[in-house]
């Protein structure tokens, strides 16, 4: 049990401390006086196998040359085709207590390049195999754990921002681990992520626990080392939480600055094109006023059927058979123009509809909860939704530009979005 080498005594949970609101991280952006392979940031431990080497500091090490999100050096993790994966961990001062929920986000990538030799193999390789973040939480007195969120597979050479709603639901945990893992279990890669500018761990107040029998159990995989379950397989209602508002993190995208290929600050891209992100406007393709504030988006559909989506996790889930409202202003713009797949800037006036999905990191389960009728005006109109989930449980919601559905092709077109709403159960 080498784990419990790196970590102090702690007081029994007999003296929790109650009603702490927010966790700071030391060094959440894993800073360090330079880059260095088998490097623990400073204010961390390493909870990685003492047969391996703890993780990097990047860039520079093993052909990585991302540049950092935040500050001059971020973490680089591994998963070894052998079997072992790479974490670390930090105490919080306090604790994240049971039935109680917890917001938390960082900044993460995966480098085209990650070239280290195979345990297996004895070879060099590429290590780009797929991979996940997995939080963990600790109780350092107990020795309990929990899987508390899992991100989706990382394959994006691009810093993206995920955001992860925590609900310890088996004990009150001191310690937070994030760990790269393997994206299925039964499959082991040599895969990486890298890590950066983690958010400090906020509560989340007046959240109800819907009550769903047992829970799942607790297990030692992470100390030990040893193959199990990934997070998807605990009951899919087991860290699921019910909020009757559930704000919308820049629901207005007034903190982006206008501009091309842009995810929106807070929101994830989850589009089927790949090589194309949505555009700040305006002064981009649209010179259309904002529905609201001073910038809106504009997500659009391609003559070979990709289709553009944003996304956001969300501090509480969509419960299935539940209902809520939504709203969102949308316009269309006839002289929006940007560029086709081929390079050349082209006419993106084409009508298309607009559409709610809800969708479930864990599971990758998807549900189209909400479509508009074709959008062919060019004033800004504000759409009230009826969202009721009945397919699962959703963490997150995407909001996607579509085809017509009686169109028998594909074209370019596109959709304006604009001052979203709060998320209302009803």
């Amino acid at each position: 049990m080498y784990r419990y080498l790196f970590t102090i005594s702690f007081l029994s949970c007999t003296g929790l401390t109650s009603g702490q609101q927010v966790f700071d991280l030391a060094n959440p952006s894993f800073e360090w006086n330079s880059s260095g392979p088998g490097q623990t940031p400073r204010g961390w431990i390493n909870i990685g196998s003492t047969t391996e080497t703890p993780p990097d500091i990047q860039p520079g090490v093993f052909e990585v040359r991302t540049p950092a999100r935040h500050g001059k050096y971020y973490l680089g993790m591994v998963t070894r085709d052998i079997g072992t994966w790479e974490g670390i961990a930090q105490k919080v001062e306090g604790w994240l207590k049971k039935d109680s929920a917890y917001t938390f986000s960082v900044w993460i990538a995966q480098s085209k390049q990650y070239i280290s030799l195979s345990k297996k193999t004895q070879n060099e390789q590429n290590y780009d195999g797929p991979t996940v973040l997995n939080i963990i939480g600790f109780n350092t007195a107990t020795k309990q754990e929990q899987v508390l969120g899992q991100s989706a597979v990382i394959s994006s050479a691009r810093w993206e921002k995920y955001f992860f709603t925590l609900y310890p639901t088996t004990a009150n945990f001191d310690e937070i681990d994030l760990v790269a893992y393997y994206a299925d279990e039964n499959e082991k890669t040599n895969g990486h992520l890298l890590l950066d500018n983690c958010s400090e761990i906020r509560r989340i107040p007046n959240i109800t626990f819907p009550k769903y029998g047992d829970r799942p159990p607790t297990t030692s995989k992470y100390r030990e080392q040893k193959p199990s379950p990934t997070a998807t397989t605990a009951s899919p209602n087991s860290n699921v939480v019910l909020a009757d508002t559930i704000p919308l993190r820049n629901s207005s995208f007034e903190k982006d600055r206008r501009g091309a290929d842009k995810t929106p600050f807070e929101w994830l891209y989850m589009g089927t094109c790949k090589t194309c992100r949505p555009t700040i406007e305006p002064g981009v393709g649209s010179r259309k006023k904002p529905g609201e504030g001073k910038v809106f988006v504009a997500l659009s559909v391609y003559e070979d059927g990709e289709v553009e989506c944003i996304g956001q996790k969300l501090q509480a889930h969509l419960l299935k058979g539940e209902q809520y409202t939504f709203s969102v202003k949308l316009a269309r713009d006839r002289n929006f123009s940007a560029l086709s797949l081929s390079g050349n800037k082209m006419s993106f006036g084409a009508t298309t509809v607009f559409r709610v999905l809800g969708y479930n990191s864990l599971t990758n389960e998807a549900e189209t909860l909400a479509q508009t009728i074709p959008i062919d005006h060019d004033f800004w109109y504000r759409y009230d939704f009826t969202l009721t989930p009945k397919l699962g449980d959703y963490d997150t919601i995407a909001l996607e530009v579509q085809f017509l559905s009686q169109s028998t092709r594909t074209y370019n077109g596109h959709v304006l979005v604009d001052d979203c709403s709060a998320i209302i159960r009803q």
